[in-house]
């Protein structure tokens, strides 16, 4: 047992240093880190604060781009940081009740965002790093990320995908949907939106089991904010998902669904 955790820590440590040179090969050379003195004086004089927070999700279960990862109670928390246009954040999930028995089930993901506007138009991009614990046939992966947002009033188009780029290389993953947040006073706001994800034979066939290439789902999600008049706010929601293509199916069931609570804290 101690030799396993020594073996389990060795190898946390080596994708900690390389998420490390991924955030600095990240920095370097995304395109809209070229483009920051263009920022105004007076908004960079505002975005010099660190702000950090917060989140614990209590999920009915752990679904994942229509997999079902733990199928059961899972408590997922997330510490984030940002300054300026950046955020770091770690991720995990942690299984505490699956109906399989599946309780060493879980996840550990690391995180880095920088985001930025054009016009209307906003942009993100990410790496993310996601380390398994327990699971000896899910091997360590990460994936760069980019997404655009266009907000129009309180709708929103928004697109991104997501390409492996470790261990199932030239897996991708598409995201392209609608989006609706409304405040409802000054301490309640809701946030629905309606998603169609698909993903290449690479993605399928890694994740699902089958090497074709389709649609996969149709993902509607719902959920509710509320902020006391301290730092504290509750988030419930619900998520649910179609799938689409009869094959894939066979091998995600066809209403995945989930509903959660999230409670958290920002600084």
């Amino acid at each position: 047992m101690k030799f396993e955790f020594m073996m389990l820590s060795s190898r946390f440590i080596k994708d900690v240093l390389r998420f490390i040179s991924l955030i600095v090969s990240f920095i370097i050379f995304s395109p809209s880190v070229m483009c920051q003195e263009t920022v105004k004086t007076a908004e960079e004089g505002a975005a010099k604060s660190i702000t950090w927070g917060l989140e614990t999700d209590f999920n009915s279960k752990y679904i994942w781009r229509g997999t079902t990862v733990n199928d059961g109670l899972v408590i997922q928390p997330f510490l984030w940081a940002s300054y300026r246009n950046f955020t770091a954040g770690l991720w995990s999930s942690v299984t505490l009740y699956d109906r399989h028995h599946l309780t060493r089930e879980h996840e550990l993901d690391l995180n880095l965002d920088y985001t930025w506007s054009l016009g209307n138009f906003q942009f993100e991009h990410s790496v993310m790093i996601y380390y398994y614990l327990g699971m000896e046939d899910s091997p360590t992966t990460g994936e760069f990320f980019l997404g655009v947002t266009y907000p129009i009033g309180d709708f929103a188009i928004t697109s991104n995908v997501s390409a492996d780029f470790i261990s199932y290389f030239g897996s991708l993953y598409f995201e392209h949907g609608f989006q609706y947040e409304k405040e409802i006073g000054k301490q309640f706001s809701v946030n629905t939106s309606a998603v169609l994800g698909w993903g290449n034979g690479k993605f399928n066939e890694s994740y699902i089991g089958t090497s074709k290439k389709s649609l996969n789902l149709i993902s509607l999600n719902c959920e509710l904010t509320y902020k006391t008049k301290g730092i504290i706010y509750f988030k419930p929601h619900v998520q649910v998902s179609k799938t689409i293509n009869h094959e894939i199916a066979s091998y995600l069931g066809n209403y995945p669904w989930f509903c959660g609570l999230l409670i958290g804290f920002q600084l």
